[in-house]
């Protein structure tokens, strides 16, 4: 349930802010969710 929330949560990050590199997206990945959110913030 978490990878599928994590999968949904890139997708809609993706979407949302499409200028964010994929690079990004990979740092978010090594780490936690709350941790992505944070950055994203």
């Amino acid at each position: 349930m978490w990878l599928f929330g994590t999968a949904l949560h890139f997708h809609m990050k993706r979407f949302t802010y499409p200028e964010i590199p994929e690079a990004t997206d990979m740092t978010c990945f090594r780490f936690t969710k709350n941790y992505c959110e944070q950055t994203a913030n």
